[in-house]
């Protein structure tokens, strides 16, 4: 899981897909998946953001993939 900057919230799970998800921190509020989207052949164990339209994740397929969040 990474926290975005933007009050949002990047997931990578074993089903091989990235969600990100809207938070309102305040009122323990959350949007689910946002957008989801299969990323890998793989399960994916790392998630960062690169800066505020960017994220890095790296799966157990091999691949590390570069996303445009915005």
């Amino acid at each position: 899981m990474k926290i975005l900057n933007d009050n949002r919230i990047a997931t990578g799970s074993e089903d091989k897909s990235i969600s990100i998800c809207k938070i309102n921190i305040e009122t323990n509020a959350w949007n689910r998946d946002i957008h989801k989207k299969k990323a890998h052949n793989g399960g994916i164990y790392s998630l960062t953001e690169l800066n505020n339209d960017k994220l890095i994740s790296c799966s157990w397929d091999g691949y590390i993939k570069i996303w445009d969040i915005k």
